[in-house]
């Protein structure tokens, strides 16, 4: 935990990440497995963006005073409100 919480190691992590997203999203053909973007969202590209949000939550919410299993609610709430806020704008205002 403490290499994630080292700011400039986590911002590498996020770098390659993008860079691994890009990388599939341009040239690898669409819903060709899993290094494809997928209609699903068990795929490379989208557990990079997962991994993406995890290293931003963890920089938002995680104390070091805290019990873990406090820290790890606190993930889950900020993952709940990506999902809730991805449904809705996604759902709501996209397909319309």
């Amino acid at each position: 935990m403490k290499l994630i919480k080292n700011a400039y190691i986590s911002f590498l992590a996020i770098c390659i990440l993008k860079a691994v997203m890009d990388g599939l999203n341009f040239t690898i053909p669409y819903n060709s497995g899993f290094f494809s973007i997928t209609k699903d969202w068990w795929d490379a590209w989208h557990l990079s963006w997962v991994a993406i949000l995890i290293i931003i939550g963890i920089h938002f919410v995680w104390q070091k005073e805290s019990k873990w299993q406090i820290n790890i609610l606190r993930l889950g709430v900020l993952g709940i409100i990506a999902y809730l806020t991805q449904l809705f704008i996604y759902n709501f205002l996209f397909k319309l």
